[in-house]
């Protein structure tokens, strides 16, 4: 009698791996963005900052209120101020970047650190790009979209134009050289 159910007729094996025995993904060489965008982050951290004192400065003076509920309404705001100078200060350093045989590593963060890994085979879809405030720096972002994301699975701001060229050029190689590797 034959089987209409293929996985039943195979014998399955789960073997459990030791963790010392998997390879460290973080052993990658990697590459920081570019200096100047942490100059883009610091100009937009301190335009919404004055922004915000703007505002703040205006209510105080059309509404009249007490020097004390405008020192508690400017403590909040300049707390999470103080705490994001910290995370572009700190954490500028741990935006990081490496490129391996077979995926794209992306790490960033100081408070809430995050890593990425995004296998070649993945993406479908590689942007370079540049807003107003980028190109003013001369600076570029690299949008990595795989399956099922309508918005950027990966983006890396901060990067000059050859590093972004080469980026996306090395991923479009890769996954052309897997798609021609797979047809075989």
């Amino acid at each position: 009698m034959i089987s209409s159910n293929k996985i039943a007729d195979q014998d399955f094996e789960n073997v459990a791996l030791d963790f010392s025995e998997l390879p460290d993904f973080k052993s990658v060489k990697t590459q920081g963005l570019h200096r100047r965008y942490l100059t883009v982050l610091r100009c937009r951290l301190l335009f919404f900052f004055i922004l915000y004192l703007t505002g703040a400065g205006l209510v105080f003076f059309f509404l009249g209120l007490p020097i004390q509920k405008f020192l508690l309404i400017f403590s909040g705001p300049l707390l999470v101020f103080l705490i994001l100078f910290v995370e572009f200060e700190i954490g500028f350093h741990k935006r990081q970047i490496g490129v391996r045989s077979h995926d794209l590593y992306y790490t960033r963060g100081f408070f809430y650190h995050k890593e990425t890994l995004v296998p070649f085979k993945h993406i479908q879809h590689v942007e370079v790009s540049q807003n107003v405030i980028l190109k003013w720096f001369g600076l570029y972002e690299v949008i990595f979209y795989t399956a099922g994301a309508s918005a950027g699975d990966l983006n890396i701001r901060g990067l000059d134009e050859s590093t972004s060229r080469k980026l996306k050029s090395i991923v479009m190689q890769k996954n052309e050289s897997d798609e021609s590797n797979e047809q075989l």
